[in-house]
Formats: C-alpha cells, sequence, structure tokens
C-alpha cells in the first residue's frame, strides 16, 4: 500500500538566549513575538521544564499576537504561565529573584 507507514522523527536545536543575568534568571528581549517564537519559547520550556521560574521575556511593546487577534504578547505569557515584562530595561524585580 501507497504511504500506509508513519514515522515519527525529532529534529533538534539550540536555544541561544538574549542575557542572562547574575542570579541565574533567562530574559529573552523580543520586539516581535512570532508564532514560530511562540513554538519555540512553549518548546524548550517543554523540554527543560525546570528553567520555567527562571525565564523572563522583555517586550519591546505588548503588541497583539496578530491583527485579527484580541491576544496581546503578555495574555500569550500569562496564559502559558511566563513572567514577562514590557521595557527597554530588565525590571528591578528580575534582578532581585532568587534561584537556587
Amino acid at each position: 500500500m501507497y504511504e500506509n507507514e508513519r514515522i515519527k522523527y525529532l529534529l533538534v536545536h539550540t536555544y541561544t538566549p538574549d542575557f542572562t543575568l547574575n542570579n541565574g534568571a533567562i530574559v529573552e528581549a523580543k520586539g516581535r513575538f512570532t508564532g514560530k517564537d511562540r513554538t519555540k519559547t512553549k518548546e524548550v520550556l517543554n523540554a527543560y521544564p525546570y528553567i520555567k521560574d527562571r525565564f523572563h521575556i522583555l517586550f519591546q511593546r505588548n503588541n497583539k499576537l496578530s491583527k485579527k487577534s484580541k491576544t496581546t504578547y503578555m495574555d500569550w505569557c500569562k496564559k502559558n504561565d511566563i513572567k514577562c515584562a514590557v521595557g527597554d530595561t530588565v525590571p528591578a524585580a528580575w534582578l532581585k529573584e532568587s534561584y537556587e
């Protein structure tokens, strides 16, 4: 039979954070937050769940995910339990966090 079998395969990728703070917090700085970016973020956090508490996204603006969407970047992060902020500097609270 033609194409009657399916074989799963995985692709291995690497992720390089934009910044790692002295306290171990991982900061991803984003201008645009595309669907590809959101997928990558979820995949990294699924593969390494132990970094979720120290993973942060710093957005340049709190735009909507797309022209037709009502969901903003921060809404998406809140739904996915990811710490985020908007601005051009790392929030002081992120610098004070402790990870052991």
